[in-house]
């Protein structure tokens, strides 16, 4: 069975390859376009009429919130480890 918000969702993560090229483009980083989608999810979760659908994407909204966390903390520490690599 499809829910309602399953078809906006597989049109996002298709899209996902196209949205990498054009956060690259801008300047947004990964992080940025994971805690995008977290919000997205979180945003179709209100919206949600059946008590399954809210927790399924409750939790891809976490997942996305955890991977934007994590991205963003590898972002910083590649941006540190090349600081500390270059003479200064």
């Amino acid at each position: 069975m499809q829910y309602p918000w399953h078809e906006g969702c597989v049109r996002g993560a298709e899209q996902c390859r196209n949205d990498a090229a054009i956060c690259r483009f801008t300047g947004m980083t990964n992080a940025d376009h994971y805690a995008q989608l977290a919000k997205q999810y979180a945003d179709a979760r209100v919206k949600a009429d059946d008590h399954f659908s809210r927790e399924q994407l409750e939790t891809l909204e976490r997942s996305y919130r955890i991977l934007a966390a994590s991205e963003a903390a590898l972002e910083r520490s590649l941006t540190l480890a090349q600081r500390l690599g270059k003479p200064g």
